[in-house]
């Protein structure tokens, strides 16, 4: 019943063509190949049709592999209502649709949302199908994603390593959905600092990519980003740079003039490998690369703009343009502020910039304060012992101590000693 004709199932091998393409990097052609199976499907009237709904969803696909997130949302919002028409929304040829919008939702830092959908879209699989089903690799993939964005790296270490034995069990070791999360659980440990894992997690990644698409497609040259930057942690500056430069030719190559956040996020890692060599102004021009481009693809309001906006600040402060460096840590600050609340741990971090910035021009007393602020967020967020606020006590004693309030520094430092004893004993380098 839901398809009409012989004509149909040849219309769904071309949207099948179409998304081979997509997956290829092969953009124009496949939008070219939808535009036809949609003029097609208007012409005869059929805008309420399944396989017009499943042509828009594939359009809208490419819209967001274009970096164009608010319009891909609205295109799948579109394409779900047309299911809803059909009775098909709590069924699984809607998944497709849902998974889009997951995408688009995580990309505009809809977190709250991203997260509801989930939750309705995995009470779904489980009800048709168990708790073992291989479409759940794609929804527990997103909530490790979900869970790393708000900061919750455990969980989201638990969530993805619990997957990967879902996806070797329903894939294989050699499929694209088992390299992201090799991928993820590579950028988590370079967030918790275990370098080892971290660099053989990006590695099984950019070996299956490599058998999967072949050394020059996009989905690997993204992974040398990942190892690019894992050079720079562990301070192979020149061979960081080597490969990131690679990646970045190759990206520009492939995007062209078009904004997309990946060439930002190459600008924004040669802007911290540059940082880390003490190339302060070259990190300046790379920085401000990455900020033109983000502002372009996702608007002020926007973690991501956030980010970029604090990491300029620091970068004008290394070159003592102290004015430029407050402008832009305080409406980092105002963004996450007003994207976040007053009370996460992003808003922390700028605070805690914010107090080594003012240290730096020397005043102290404005210092203290937003050292106080990060102190406060990062206590109520992770927890009184944590290592975190370890270094916030720190923070705030050196504050003290620059103050010449040299009693409150001594209790805060003991503060930041005692959790720091507790959590790696007595003889650990962090002392």
């Amino acid at each position: 019943t839901l398809f009409r004709s012989i004509n149909d199932e040849a219309l769904l091998c071309e949207i099948g063509i179409a998304e081979i393409q997509v997956e290829l990097g092969n953009y124009e052609s496949a939008l070219n190949e939808l535009d036809k199976v949609k003029k097609s499907l208007v012409s005869g009237n059929h805008q309420q049709d399944l396989i017009f709904a499943k042509t828009i969803s594939a359009i809208g696909w490419i819209v967001f592999r274009k970096a164009k997130y608010q319009e891909s949302l609205k295109i799948q919002e579109e394409a779900l209502h047309i299911m809803k028409k059909l009775g098909l929304e709590n069924q699984m040829v809607s998944l497709p649709i849902y998974f889009r919008l997951v995408k688009a939702l995580f990309y505009l830092a809809k977190y709250k949302e991203m997260k509801d959908l989930l939750d309705y879209v995995k009470r779904m699989i489980e009800e048709n199908y168990g708790k073992d089903h291989f479409e759940l690799v794609e929804v527990h993939n997103n909530y490790g994603l979900y869970y790393y964005e708000i900061s919750e790296y455990t969980n989201s270490e638990k969530t993805l390593s619990e997957n990967l034995k879902l996806a070797l069990k329903s894939f294989g070791e050699i499929h694209s959905k088992v390299s992201i999360i090799y991928r993820y659980l590579g950028t988590l440990g370079m967030v918790q600092g275990d370098l080892k894992n971290s660099l053989t997690n990006f590695q099984k990644a950019y070996d299956i990519n490599t058998q999967i698409y072949g050394r020059n497609h996009i989905e690997t040259i993204t992974l040398l980003d990942n190892i690019g930057y894992w050079h720079i942690k562990n301070g192979d500056f020149s061979l960081a740079e080597q490969v990131l430069k690679e990646a970045l030719v190759f990206k520009i190559k492939f995007f062209g003039n078009t904004c997309h956040p990946s060439l930002a996020k190459s600008y924004d890692r040669l802007a911290w490998l540059t940082s880390n060599q003490g190339r302060y102004h070259d990190c300046v021009k790379y920085y401000e690369k990455s900020l033109k481009i983000v502002m372009e693809c996702y608007g002020r309001n926007h973690p991501d703009t956030a980010s970029i906006l604090s990491s300029l600040g620091s970068a004008y402060s290394d070159i003592e343009d102290y004015t430029k460096a407050l402008a832009f840590q305080k409406e980092a600050l105002a963004v996450r502020e007003s994207y976040f609340g007053p009370n996460h741990i992003e808003v922390s971090w700028c605070y805690n910039e914010l107090g080594i910035l003012y240290g730096r021009i020397r005043d102290f007393e404005k210092s203290l304060e937003n050292y106080k602020k990060a102190h406060k967020i990062g206590k109520a967020w992770f927890g009184k012992d944590h290592i975190e606020v370890a270094d916030t006590y720190g923070n705030v004693a050196c504050a003290y101590d620059d103050l010449g309030q040299s009693e409150k520094a001594l209790r805060k430092f003991q503060k930041e000693m005692d959790i720091k004893v507790k959590a790696f004993g007595e003889n650990h380098i962090r002392l």
